[in-house]
């Protein structure tokens, strides 16, 4: 599913108006419409008896009309009578109505519901969203690039204080249309948005939904597909959302066949482990294995072999020294999990870059990521930073040649407000993809592909799952390698990435574990994908 900025958006909105005929209200009533019905599938107000009123907060633009569609076609539908119903605006109308929004105010008001200006009746208003069973949220939508003010932003402190006082479970239920009002790209937590139950989110989906930020604000995102023709979805060059089931096809194209042997499964060759930290490359091998690599290889500090090899079972443990003299026919190397960080490191890392065959994919991971700027890597690598070692990164980066957005605090509150051009800067100076960890996944290429892996799996916050993380895009890197004989680093992130997070989601259910039952998880869940079942 498409993923573009806001301003790409808004350019969409006039390419359908002008270049395709739309009018305005085409768009409004289309839209809406398909937020009303993803709402009916979802069962939404089948149960709400009228003796509480649904509050409808209704923008000045399209986002209110939207929401005004979504409010009409309830009542007409008979799921809502206009008794039962509160529409509030911050912008009052114009008589006669001149724009969409207010045409659609007066069919509303002409069917029986109320209207209500918030700044003359903040008391009177302030109740009836204390006790509604839903609020819908129509103030503003992707026109919005600077934090909210005034009236608007009184409106939301109120709906987000009514929201925190609640008990668990209880009313009211928040739904955003399209985007979380007062959200934008480069929002952060200081500029105030409403915090969404859910969110109809109207294809192409918003990236600002999915910063790290931004997501905490949406709650669950329920994509609004059929609005726009999908010749001019398909001439938008933004990114992706990827999901497992979308994926679900492509993935099992890659499938092993029942005549392979190891090797055309796909060899990868792990470089980690410190004193204190051997757990983490054992994690990364388990990973590697688990994501369907046919041969796995350990390459671990010399005094570490004793404490490595006995719980390796299947994984080839060698040192060094004999991972020097006994090479492999290695696709992909994974660097870094556990492997502390002394200039003994720094020097190995850059003899590995260097002196790795042609055509060797290569996975940088947390204490190789230190390094990771001392080289271009050609379109070849993986580096999987979370939102510290990034800004790290970025610092480095910055000291070497200045890059082209503000440094400071503010690197990390880009990070987590609006990442992509940071991501997408540090993608094009490495030559390399960049997966970004935080509670979702961000995977960008240096040749302009970009994707979101939506997450919120918390049972995944947890030491280890990032070493299991860098396993899998080796042993996916690998088998894309001998399946066609180059590597394709993007597809491979975003491939672990949905196994990953889907494996996740499973074990959830179950409760909290160690990362060893994930790593189980993606072995059952690779081996439906890639192992003949017949």
């Amino acid at each position: 599913m498409k993923l573009v900025l806001s301003k790409e958006a808004r350019l969409l909105d006039q390419e359908a108006i002008e270049g395709w005929g739309y009018p305005s209200e085409m768009l409004v009533e289309a839209a809406g419409r398909a937020c009303w019905e993803v709402l009916q599938r979802q069962g939404f107000f089948t149960e709400h008896t009228g003796d509480e009123k649904i509050v409808v907060l209704v923008g000045s633009g399209n986002n209110g009309a939207d929401a005004l569609v979504v409010l009409k076609n309830l009542l007409f539908c008979g799921a809502l009578t206009p008794a039962s119903c509160a529409v509030v605006f911050c912008k009052a109308p114009v008589y006669p109505p001149q724009s969409v929004r207010d045409r659609l105010l007066f069919v509303v008001n002409r069917c029986g519901c109320p209207l209500y200006h918030w700044e003359e009746e903040k008391e009177r208003i302030t109740k009836f969203l204390q006790e509604a069973p839903f609020i819908i949220d129509g103030l503003l939508g992707t026109g919005v690039h600077q934090p909210i003010s005034g009236a608007v932003q009184s409106l939301v402190d109120v709906v987000n204080e009514i929201r925190s006082q609640r008990e668990a479970g209880k009313s009211p239920c928040i739904i955003s249309i399209d985007i979380p009002s007062g959200l934008y790209d480069g929002w952060k937590a200081a500029d105030g948005a409403v915090r969404a139950d859910y969110t109809l989110a109207i294809e192409p989906l918003k990236a600002c939904l999915f910063s790290p930020e931004g997501r905490k604000m949406a709650g669950t995102i329920l994509p609004v597909t059929g609005i726009f023709p999908p010749p001019l979805l398909d001439s938008l060059t933004g990114g992706e959302l990827q999901t497992f089931a979308e994926a679900l096809p492509s993935l099992k194209k890659l499938a092993s066949l029942p005549t392979n042997y190891k090797h055309e499964r796909g060899v990868v060759e792990i470089y980690g482990g410190a004193e204190g930290t051997t757990g983490a490359p054992l994690l990364s091998a388990r990973g590697a294995q688990y994501g369907g690599s046919g041969l796995v290889r350990l390459v671990v500090d010399n005094h570490l072999l004793p404490l490595v090899a006995p719980g390796a079972g299947g994984i080839m443990v060698v040192s060094q020294k004999g991972a020097r003299e006994r090479p492999l026919a290695t696709d992909v190397m994974v660097v870094g999990p556990g492997w502390g960080n002394g200039p003994e490191r720094a020097s190995l890392f850059s003899e590995l870059v260097r002196e790795r065959p042609a055509g060797t994919g290569l996975v940088i991971d947390a204490d190789a990521l230190r390094w990771c700027e001392n080289f271009s890597y050609g379109g070849k690598a993986v580096c999987t930073p979370h939102v510290g070692e990034m800004e790290q990164l970025l610092i480095r980066l910055n000291e070497r040649s200045p890059l082209s957005f503000p440094q400071g605090k503010i690197v990390r509150e880009m990070l987590l407000s609006q990442p992509l051009p940071l991501l997408q800067e540090v993608s094009r100076r490495l030559e390399a993809v960049i997966l970004f960890k935080s509670h979702i996944l961000w995977v960008v290429a240096p040749d302009g592909r970009w994707s979101v892996i939506d997450g919120l799996v918390p049972v995944l916050a947890m030491g280890g799952t990032g070493d299991v993380l860098a396993g899998l895009v080796g042993a996916v890197m690998a088998r894309i390698k001998r399946q066609t004989g180059g590597v394709d680093p993007y597809q491979a992130a975003v491939i672990a990435g949905l196994l990953l997070m889907e494996a996740g989601k499973t074990v959830q259910k179950e409760g909290f574990c160690d990362p060893t039952a994930v790593v189980a998880a993606v072995g059952k869940l690779a081996g439906s994908l890639w192992l003949s079942q017949g």
